[in-house]
């Protein structure tokens, strides 16, 4: 009886601490993230902290009202937020994005920036509007949003941004992808990361079916370049292997037919939309590649040669 007693109170301690890590939401952020937050005599004699939260799984949804997929298909782990307050309700939310690793990252980032963008140095790539600060390093997306306006609360959380990006030890990369783009053409800023068809889609929607064939195992980049409106894009996709790579093409070529008619072009592709805008698409190894609402021809095709050319010499390092 004695071992029975044991055994079942041994039990309802396991089912305790299993219950208690389910909890979603907590105050007990892990103390690599909370440290890289300033205390508010770091800011200013009068700020005031309120208590940190963290956010993970189910609550992820909560705190970010209806846009949380994004955030999971970029790897979100957890967010901490906290908010600094002075002479009033109102203060300066500050929120730490831990996405896993500097890809993500950058990825979530990215999706957020765009060309007219103000951008300030402060850690990897940052940009400021009247009322925010958003930058990444690292693994981090850092947020601040100041629901103050006058010119104290702005350099406050100028402030508190700049100590977060010094606290942040990693530095992190963006995607190795990324160097495979023609940079050169692209405008400075526009880089871009997805991974599935929902990141793609926030960046160039191209039909409600993945005709790409994009997925958990994919990645992809995009640089805008020109100055035509949409925006000319152009980017890369690795998939796990080649035999993908090819049925993405398939795919993605059959997609074009049924919408016009499709061209060969040396080793490319090429079709023209309903928009007068050419789609280019050609495949290396693993890689497809190509241009959206593209409008010269010799300069499509010079571009088109000089990814693949990125793509050749990224494969000749490997092996």
């Amino acid at each position: 009886m004695k071992e029975q007693s044991l055994f079942l109170r041994m039990a309802i301690i396991i089912i305790i601490c299993i219950l208690a890590g389910l909890n979603c939401n907590s105050t007990g952020p892990d103390n690599s993230v909370k440290l890289l937050f300033p205390q508010p005599k770091e800011i200013g004699s009068d700020y005031k902290q309120t208590k940190m939260k963290i956010y993970r799984d189910k609550g992820l949804y909560e705190f970010l009202n209806g846009g949380a997929e994004i955030y999971f298909d970029y790897g979100i782990v957890q967010v901490v937020s906290t908010e600094y307050q002075v002479n009033s309700d109102l203060g300066i939310e500050v929120s730490v994005y831990d996405m896993g690793d500097s890809s993500g990252a950058f990825g979530i980032y990215s999706s957020k920036r765009y060309p007219a963008a103000d951008f300030i140095d402060i850690g990897n790539n940052g940009f400021r509007t009247s009322a925010s600060l958003e930058f990444w390093k690292g693994q981090y997306y850092c947020k601040l949003i100041n629901y103050e306006t006058s010119a104290e609360s702005d350099n406050a959380m100028l402030k508190i941004g700049k100590f977060i990006a010094e606290r942040i030890k990693e530095t992190g990369q963006p995607p190795a992808i990324v160097s495979l783009l023609a940079q050169n053409d692209g405008i400075k800023n526009t880089e871009k990361y997805f991974r599935t068809q929902l990141g793609l889609n926030n960046i160039h929607y191209i039909s409600h079916d993945n005709v790409l064939m994009l997925s958990d195992s994919t990645q992809g980049a995009v640089v805008g370049y020109g100055d035509t409106n949409p925006i000319a894009l152009d980017f890369v996709i690795q998939y796990c292997d080649s035999v993908h790579s090819k049925s993405a093409i398939e795919s993605y070529i059959q997609f074009l037919k049924e919408q016009g008619r499709v061209d060969s072009s040396g080793n490319f592709y090429k079709s023209i939309g309903k928009n007068h805008k050419w789609t280019w698409i050609g495949s290396e190894k693993q890689y497809l590649f190509g241009l959206w609402n593209a409008e010269d021809e010799s300069e499509s095709l010079e571009i088109m040669t000089m990814i693949s050319k990125n793509i050749q010499n990224k494969i000749k390092c490997k092996y």
